[in-house]
């Protein structure tokens, strides 16, 4: 290989790449190549799969950087071909699942151009990791300490979250909780402070996905002295 890029261990062990080639030969074109690791009782690494990009007429043949190779759940391979801009699926017995060219529009007045790709990989959705949450009371008294907050997992991967209450007083310990949710789904659970607060304060509810933590909600409560 020559100026490989997005070296990955395979589930089964093997390694996968995208193998660029050497663009001062013009000779060739850029590959997926599939190998495996040296071992006890084969000292070298072998091929065991390998894909040459020339599967149409768009005349372009070796890449100049970038791409990489991700191993899909139906065990297909999800290419990126970097500087070329391609994306494509392919099967092990390599059939072309479907293929694309990634393009801008700038918007000065050269229409859409290819534009070239670092890396590709698959996600489940566009939002794998989105939640909100609300709380049913937005004051706390003497006769009504404790509130209730319901967070709702608005993505589709599942998800857990550090949940924290804080007052000035302490009242509520200042101890963080944890809770997993799935996805698509919604939990609800209560709150009461260990002790009553003795005068007005705000009572900060914050809630952080542990998945992506600069995702964080905050919802403010009033405890009120009557």
């Amino acid at each position: 290989f020559h100026y490989q890029h997005g070296v990955n261990i395979l589930n089964d062990g093997t390694i996968a790449l995208f193998n660029n080639g050497d663009t001062a030969i013009k000779t060739g074109f850029s590959k997926v190549v599939n190998f495996s690791q040296p071992s006890a009782t084969d000292k070298e690494g072998k091929i065991l799969w390998e894909y040459e990009c020339n599967f149409d007429s768009s005349n372009v043949w070796k890449s100049a950087r970038g791409g990489n190779v991700d191993e899909l759940n139906n065990h297909n391979y999800l290419v990126c071909m970097g500087a070329i801009t391609r994306v494509f699926e392919i099967t092990k017995s390599k059939e072309i699942v479907w293929n694309a060219i990634a393009e801008q529009n700038a918007g000065d007045g050269h229409g859409w151009v290819q534009k070239p790709i670092y890396r590709a990989h698959y996600t489940s959705s566009l939002y794998t990791c989105y939640f909100t949450a609300q709380c049913n009371i937005d004051t706390l008294s003497r006769l009504s300490p404790a509130f209730k907050l319901k967070i709702y997992n608005e993505g589709t991967d599942g998800d857990s979250y550090s949940i924290s209450v804080t007052t000035a007083s302490k009242s509520f310990g200042e101890k963080n909780q944890s809770v997993i949710v799935e996805g698509g789904k919604s939990v609800t659970f209560g709150f009461a402070p260990l002790k009553n607060s003795v005068k007005a304060e705000k009572v900060e509810v914050v809630i952080m996905s542990n998945t992506n933590p600069d995702l964080k909600r905050k919802i403010s409560l009033q405890w009120v002295v009557k």
